[in-house]
Parts: C-alpha cells; sequence; structure tokens
C-alpha cells in the first residue's frame, strides 16, 4: 500500500454503470477469467493509498480483494476499509457519507455478468449521494477484458436513478482489465444513449 504523500501518477478514473443487453451473452467462469480477476486484485492492492479510504461494493474480484487482504468475507451491504482495515461493515448511506466526509476516498465497483449495474451491491445500494461525495475522479472500476469485449463495442450505460450524477459520470474512463492494464471506455448516462464506438485503448499499460 501506498503512504501518504507518496507519488500517485498511475491514479486512475473508472466508473461502474449498466452494459447493454447482449444477445447470447454468458459469463465466462473458466481459469482464463479466474486469473485475469486475480490480476486485478493484486493492481488495486499494490496502488491502495493510506490517505484514502476504500468503499467496496459486491462482486468477484471485490472479494478476492477482500481475502488477499485478509478481510474475510465481504457483506452484503457497503463496506469501508482504511489502511486494510475493516473500520464499516454492511453499512447504509449515512455511515459511509460520515466516513467520506472526514477522509476522501475510493470507490471499487466492478462489472459483473450479465447486469454489471452501478449501485448494486446486493441487499443494499451504493447511492448517488454516495457518488457525488466520492466524485468522479475516485471511482475505480474493474472488468476483466473478456467482459468488456463481450459487449461488442456498445458503450456502457450510466444509470444510477439521478440524472445530475449519471451526467457527472459520462466520457471516456479508464477500466482496470488486469495488472498494470488499462481500457479506456466510453459510459453514456441513459438518457444519451449513443451508438458510438467506446472503446480508444485497450489493455493499456499505465507505466
Amino acid at each position: 500500500m501506498k503512504k501518504d504523500g507518496e507519488n500517485d501518477s498511475n491514479e486512475t478514473t473508472l466508473v461502474h454503470c449498466r452494459r447493454p443487453p447482449v444477445h447470447g451473452f454468458r459469463e465466462r467462469t473458466g481459469p482464463s477469467e479466474d486469473l485475469s480477476r486475480e490480476r486485478i486484485a493484486w493492481d488495486i492492492i499494490e496502488n491502495m493509498r493510506d490517505d484514502f479510504l476504500y468503499v467496496i461494493g459486491q462482486g468477484k474480484i471485490s472479494r478476492i480483494i477482500a481475502k488477499k487482504l485478509g478481510l474475510g468475507e465481504i457483506h452484503p451491504g457497503i463496506d469501508v476499509y482504511d489502511k486494510g482495515k475493516n473500520v464499516a461493515s454492511d453499512a447504509g448511506t449515512t455511515e459511509v457519507i460520515d466516513l467520506i466526509k472526514k477522509k476522501k476516498a475510493k470507490l471499487l465497483i466492478e462489472l459483473s455478468g450479465g447486469l454489471g449495474l452501478l449501485s448494486d451491491t446486493g441487499g443494499r445500494s451504493i447511492s448517488p449521494e454516495i457518488i457525488r461525495e466520492i466524485g468522479r475522479e475516485n471511482i475505480v472500476t474493474m472488468a476483466t477484458p473478456d467482459e468488456l469485449a463481450s459487449l461488442n463495442r456498445s458503450p456502457l450505460i450510466v444509470d444510477s436513478s439521478d440524472v445530475a450524477v449519471d451526467e457527472m459520470l459520462s466520457g471516456y474512463h479508464n477500466v482496470i482489465t488486469g495488472y498494470r492494464k488499462r481500457a479506456v471506455y466510453k459510459l453514456v448516462s441513459r438518457s444519451r444513449e449513443s451508438s458510438e464506438p467506446e472503446i480508444r485503448e485497450i489493455n493499456k499499460t499505465r507505466y
């Protein structure tokens, strides 16, 4: 993990959102996908900073991150970590906002299977208020190369239930696709869906 004040020239701007339906799509769960998720988890852990809280939603990569940090299983709600320690479990919006008002935070969320819903953390949602407080620049999205390829060059759809937040998050973002690898991917507000190709670069090393 990085210490407070360390050079962080490799920070990324990422987002998570709903994917449009793809006919015949099936989530891949073989060794290749498992290895990709492991590599993404190691990238996230290597770049964690002590001067940030980490708000973690649900997903396979999130579970790997929690396990590698020795934190056990993630909870149905929202978990918040500080310097590798769990400071809030199964938290709601008010509790999370209270924490992130005291210390900067990053939100870790991932594209998942056939849904990939923004705000979907199982039984409890990451609300637009949390997203707004954390800010666009501190939202970290993770997806395997196969998951992005399955989109067939369709843009991801931002759907947070708040139009202003959707517009704030729209545009091109980096998505962590492996260890030191990024894809630059287009996200659009549900109200501004476009057929314009969304990928500018894929599997770009940021170092």
